[in-house]
């Protein structure tokens, strides 16, 4: 257990860290510039991000948000020896470690009386709901390699767990957008579907998003493992076995802000956004191909919503003039414009409510991946709650899209 007083210590001196090493930083202009050191530097100047490392003692549900961007630092080599930041992120570490050892891998006769005690408690009313089996989710289980299970709280492990692997079995045998699917989502990703405000902190601090989420009515014990079993799990289940496929015909997406090739280090991060800007380049298609079935070729200059037509000519034409060839114009969308093209009145009434069933469900699924795509773009770490919604919606969007 570490002592408090300690990691206050420690969050202290990480705050100032920022000053005590920036002609270091500034020295080594390619590190500073990476999107490693941006979000180092924003753990340091955060005065929320340094609340968190003295409060994840406290508070677990931290400690979980944490998972992902703290195994990223990790992967970073942040924690090793020869990091600058190595004595002072060192109580964050070891916080993680110890909340890490408390999950072992079950052997086979151990799973198995996991899985008894499971169905015999209300918890197993989640396998009716996800329309999946006992012995579907004892051979995950068995399928497992990496400890999963919470020793001090085996019952929310094997919850979770079974919860994963049931959303994913939904996901690939019953239509996605379908009434009963969107209900059973929202008890495990919580009801998103009145239109948000985004209070700018969920934006940009995982404390205050993973809190945002939660009072969402996201389900914590979904993404309450440690990162490698999170991630084993979630591909066991058919969530992130591999991404969209790719569609080359509508332009690229925008572009990401702090990008680099070269960049390893916030993998998580990458990987989001490679998923969201191929599903992007599939919503283009898909809608200009629907569109222009219903309405012909220049349906965009008499269907799309007050303002984004001028929008997208603006942005074709800057684009023309800086030297590039010209694209259809939804090339020019925004992320956001897509939710608002497919509920536009006239164009869900003829074209796309036979494909999304309801409206507040198309805004549900764009609302639930917003926070994640605006982390893509700008390089910063995402936590376990972004990886599960980027999972789930990406899925179903492209289910819809190509069947």
């Amino acid at each position: 257990m570490v002592d408090i007083s300690k990691l206050n210590k420690a969050a202290h001196a990480a705050q100032r860290l920022t000053k005590q090493h920036q002609g270091a930083i500034e020295a080594a202009q390619r590190i500073a510039d990476s999107p490693t050191m941006q979000a180092i530097k924003a753990l340091q100047e955060n005065s929320a991000a340094t609340r968190l490392m003295a409060e994840m003692q406290r508070h677990e549900a931290l400690i979980r948000a944490a998972q992902g961007p703290v195994e990223e630092l990790r992967r970073a080599g942040i924690f090793d020896q020869a990091s600058i930041l190595h004595e002072q992120l060192r109580p964050v570490q070891e916080m993680m470690d110890a909340f890490n050892a408390r999950f072992t891998l079950p052997e086979v006769p151990a799973a198995v009386k996991l899985m008894q005690e499971f169905q015999q408690s209300p918890a197993a009313e989640a396998m009716a709901r996800y329309a999946t089996r006992a012995d579907e989710i004892q051979r995950a289980m068995e399928a497992m390699h990496t400890p999963w299970l919470d020793a001090q709280e085996a019952l929310r492990s094997v919850t979770g767990f079974a919860e994963i692997q049931g959303i994913g079995r939904m996901l690939e045998t019953m239509p996605v957008f379908d009434d009963a699917v969107c209900a059973a989502l929202r008890v495990g990703l919580g009801d998103w579907r009145d239109r948000i405000t985004w209070p700018e902190p969920v934006l940009t601090d995982m404390a205050a998003r993973a809190t945002f989420y939660e009072d969402l009515g996201f389900d914590t014990s979904l993404t309450d493992f440690p990162a490698p079993a999170f991630r084993e799990s979630t591909e066991i289940a058919g969530l992130r076995r591999e991404p969209p496929p790719v569609v080359a015909a509508y332009g690229e997406p925008a572009p990401r802000a702090e990008s680099d090739d070269d960049e390893e280090a916030l993998v998580l991060t990458n990987v989001a956004h490679d998923w969201l800007q191929r599903l992007e380049l599939h919503l283009r298609n898909f809608i200009d191909a629907r569109m222009t079935e219903a309405f012909g070729q220049d349906w965009p200059k008499h269907q799309l919503p007050n303002g984004v037509y001028d929008a997208w000519m603006a942005k074709r034409e800057a684009a023309v003039k800086a030297g590039r060839q010209p694209l259809p114009l939804i090339a020019y969308a925004d992320f956001t414009d897509y939710e608002r093209v497919i509920c536009k009145q006239d164009n869900w009434r003829q074209v796309f409510s036979s494909y999304f069933v309801r409206k507040e469900s198309v805004r549900e699924s764009f609302q639930r991946l917003h926070p994640i795509r605006l982390d893509t773009m700008h390089a910063r770490p995402i936590i376990q709650d972004d990886e599960m919604l980027l999972y789930v919606e990406v899925r179903r969007l492209i289910r819809v899209i190509i069947g």
